[in-house]
């Protein structure tokens, strides 16, 4: 386990929970406040570090134990759908419960819940899914798919550079966002790491990538996503996969339950925004938003120990004492 890649996950967690906080709070557009600034520009970057982890922890983890294409499919499924579908359906009944709290919202159809379940309501018709996070998850299931499709006719040293092109042709023409290219920088990472224990100048490598990806804080780039935030973020993971790992539980746990952070967002911000706006009315807009973020991450680290690690055990002894799973 790359205990650096862990920390990671928890901090790209964090800025994505940020970047929608943001929102919640007025402010005055003369004068935005540094919070605002900082995050409505840049704690969508989250994301595309998510991607290029993906990428590596996929590549990585295959490699070092090959899975049948059944087996991975199944582990990834496990992996994701169950605490998806959960807080999907979840959703669905606000929303139907209680259509005047969620103005904005679009109307929940047949078609709608059906492609949301399915993951392919971004990836259809670009419209959000029923949980509007999950359009990222739709790019990360559709990055699973052709993955274990490739790994089932190529060996894996192959895969990346035979996806890389596939994914670029399917973003020229528009089918999919440039930013599915940093899953193929993630592999790309994943089989140098595998090929040598030792890169030169990682610490340069990952600080010059933190610098390159702090820079939209400035303004966003005229410049391909993949590009501005895919290439620092890919040099981040780099640079961290091969330096000394941070041994720290507290990271460990952090990372680990960046998933239900992610996802949770969507009902535990309403509840900060409450929160905040009931226990300190009269703070700035700075110290509200990061309350707000606070109070949204220790939420999302709730469901991970409450709801997502209890369920993922419960469903893995399932599996396991079915003869599907080997202990």
């Amino acid at each position: 386990m790359f205990q650096n890649v862990q920390l990671l996950r928890g901090i790209a967690a964090a800025m994505v929970v940020m970047y929608h906080a943001v929102p919640w709070l007025p402010f005055d557009p003369a004068a935005p406040p540094l919070i605002q600034r900082i995050f409505d520009l840049w704690g969508k970057s989250g994301v595309d570090l998510f991607f290029v982890i993906s990428g590596f922890v996929i590549m990585y983890s295959q490699s070092r134990a090959q899975r049948p294409f059944g087996a991975f499919l199944r582990d990834r499924a496990l992996r994701i759908l169950p605490l998806y579908w959960l807080l999907t359906a979840t959703f669905m009944v606000l929303l139907l419960a209680l259509p005047n709290s969620f103005a904005g919202q679009p109307p929940v159809t047949a078609e709608r819940v059906l492609l949301s379940f399915g993951m392919v309501n971004w990836l259809l018709l670009r419209e959000w899914p029923i949980l509007f996070v999950g359009w990222t998850l739709e790019y990360e299931a559709l990055f699973y798919l052709l993955f274990a499709l490739a790994s089932l006719i190529l060996p894996l040293r192959r895969v990346a550079w035979v996806l890389g092109p596939v994914l670029a042709l399917m973003a020229a023409m528009g089918w999919v966002e440039d930013m599915v290219l940093e899953f193929v920088a993630g592999m790309l990472i994943a089989r140098l790491r595998i090929s040598r224990s030792h890169l030169p100048y990682a610490g340069v490598i990952l600080a010059l990538g933190l610098v390159l990806f702090l820079l939209p804080i400035l303004g966003t780039p005229v410049a391909p996503r993949s590009l501005y935030l895919g290439i620092p973020s890919a040099m981040i993971v780099l640079g961290a996969v091969f330096l000394p790992q941070v041994r720290s539980r507290i990271g460990g746990y952090f990372g680990a339950a960046s998933y239900s952070i992610y996802l949770g967002q969507v009902f535990a911000l309403p509840v900060a925004y409450r929160a905040v706006q009931k226990l300190m009315p009269d703070a700035g807009y700075d110290l509200k938003v990061l309350a707000m973020g606070a109070i949204g991450i220790a939420l999302g680290c709730l469901l991970y120990s409450v709801i997502e690690q209890p369920m993922t055990r419960w469903l893995r002894s399932r599996m396991q004492a079915g003869g599907r799973v080997p202990a």
